[in-house]
């Protein structure tokens, strides 16, 4: 009986004990998860906003591929889809904008998304949202220039033609395609040509349209030609996108051939050139037959576009994009706004280096032979540095085949070489854009490294201090060179700087629209770097 009734007794007392400990776990553990839920608090809100933005960019997904059907082929759709691809992008710029400001409160998030990496992400959003407001709301007219980068120009070809594009509220209402010497033809002043243009393009005539866009830096040439079209009866126009005949073949590619009806013939990527290419001697203001051919190519090229299968809708989206990166596209604007997004993320073809860098260096071609000869013109680029001296080897070959024909536009200045060359002989205006500092010790041009007899010093060239389209200084120079159809060139630049350049150096080179890829070495003592130049690199050297 005692001790059952001891027993007893003591039982509650142990329940009580372990109640105690229990309910002081328990409000540890609670107080742990409280306060690692505020330590986390940040993290979880931006996880909370990331999955909002996930889900607008599953839509922008399925929204843009829409959108740039409706935009080659309207329907009653249209202004649904436009209202939709413009909704979803501001909410996505919202959400990044909100995600900005919490992410330097986070914890975890720093640990595996770097702030270089997110910052570049958010201020894409931001960017593409200011453009679709901008492109899809109100009314704007641009002009797109086609260039045929088989008669290489500064900004990518010669401008043989253009199309008119006119937009409202993100509708495409017009494109109409007109040859370029139809607006050349109504200008009567006269606009004193530059070096290069006034020796071997203008005939006397001074800078014309089809030869404006001359100047490196693509604002600057964009401006000149909006000049120009603005004489022309072509007004009001915000802007100017410039498009290679490259990119043309490569779009041809994806589609496949175009079958053009009225002309009976298909249109594929190696013959696009070839058969949208008029005779130079015939073109005249008021002929309609390049116009009326390219217009029907557009038009059905439009058509097949709007036909690719979902793989090839992606596609579509990374060439445009590798496009952009190798300035087979080129924008500028008038809209302050607007250009300063163009040049932030690199699509304006702005002359210069876009970061820090000890050296720079852009060289850029000019076909002045009136032909197209420098679509088989291979080049390779040797760099070698020795203290403040650097030397600058370029070797040219031309692969053309030795074809005359009494028909071929004669090309300019009657040297022993241009009169050794046919019609598919190169004759290059080179060009050199430098850092101020550099100066010129010499420049020789070998016209034939296989027989070695024909080496010779160019003893003048055109030099001056050029700008860019932000102020930036360079030093240019330029001078002709030939090669005639199989045979080999080498042209070799020494040039000082005032100081050596830093072990290593930070060296910026930029690459010319509508120039294939080259290859570049960079030589220095005991260490070659070999790269493949399809953009504009920065590099150690």
């Amino acid at each position: 009986m005692n001790y059952q009734a001891k027993n007893k007794s003591n039982r509650p007392a142990t329940n009580k004990k372990s109640w105690s400990r229990s309910r002081m776990i328990a409000v540890l553990g609670f107080a742990l998860l409280l306060m690692v839920f505020v330590w986390l608090i940040n993290d979880l809100r931006f996880i909370l906003y990331s999955s909002k933005l996930s889900w607008h960019g599953w839509q922008l997904k399925q929204l843009i591929p829409q959108y740039g059907q409706q935009l080659l082929t309207p329907t009653e759709q249209t202004p649904q889809v436009v209202g939709q691809l413009r909704q979803n992008l501001q909410q996505a710029d919202q959400h990044s904008q909100q995600l900005a400001q919490i992410y330097p409160q986070t914890k975890l998030v720093k640990k595996f998304c770097k702030a270089e990496q997110f910052y570049l992400i958010t201020e894409l959003i931001k960017d593409a949202n200011q453009l679709a407001q901008y492109f899809l709301t109100g009314q704007h007219s641009w002009l797109a220039l086609l260039q045929n980068t088989h008669e290489l120009r500064a900004t990518g070809g010669f401008m043989g033609s253009y199309a008119r594009l006119e937009l409202d509220n993100g509708q495409l209402t017009k494109l109409e395609i007109q040859d370029i010497y139809e607006p050349d033809g109504q200008f009567t002043g006269y606009v004193e040509a530059p070096p290069g243009v006034k020796e071997y393009l203008s005939s006397g005539q001074g800078l014309r349209l089809p030869d404006a866009n001359w100047q490196a830096d693509f604002p600057t040439s964009a401006q000149t030609i909006l000049s120009f079209f603005a004489h022309g009866k072509e007004q009001r126009l915000e802007g100017v996108v410039a498009v290679n005949l490259s990119l043309m073949q490569k779009l041809l590619q994806l589609t496949g051939p175009v079958y053009l009806a009225d002309y009976d013939t298909w249109v594929n990527a190696d013959n696009l050139a070839q058969v949208a290419r008029a005779d130079r001697q015939e073109f005249f203001p008021g002929s309609r037959a390049k116009r009326n051919f390219l217009t029907s190519l557009t038009t059905q090229l439009k058509i097949n576009l709007t036909q690719l299968e979902l793989k090839d809708q992606q596609s579509l989206l990374d060439l445009l994009a590798k496009a952009l990166k190798q300035k087979e596209l080129q924008f500028y604007t008038n809209v302050p706004e607007i250009e300063k997004v163009f040049q932030k993320n690199q699509v304006a073809g702005v002359l210069g280096p876009k970061q820090p860098s000890d050296f720079y260096l852009y060289l850029l071609e000019s076909n002045v032979g009136i032909n197209k000869a420098n679509q088989a013109i291979t080049r390779q680029v040797k760099l070698r540095r020795a203290q403040s001296t650097i030397t600058i080897e370029v070797k040219f070959s031309n692969n053309n085949q030795s074809v005359v024909t009494t028909s071929s536009p004669s090309l300019p200045i009657p040297t022993q070489a241009l009169a050794q060359a046919d019609h598919l002989g190169y004759v290059n205006y080179q060009r050199l854009i430098l850092p101020t500092n550099a100066v010129i010790n010499s420049i020789s041009y070998d016209a034939d490294i296989q027989d070695n007899v024909n080496l010779q010093l160019i003893n003048s060239w055109d030099e001056k201090l050029i700008t860019n389209f932000t102020n930036q200084e360079f030093k240019q120079l330029g001078f002709l060179i030939t090669l005639a159809a199989q045979h080999q060139g080498l042209l070799t630049i020494k040039l000082n700087l005032d100081k050596p350049l830093p072990q290593p150096a930070q060296v910026w080179l930029q690459k010319q629209p509508g120039l294939p890829a080259v290859q570049y070495q960079l030589e220095k003592t005991g260490q070659t770097t070999t790269i493949l130049l399809d953009q504009d690199q920065l590099i150690e050297w």
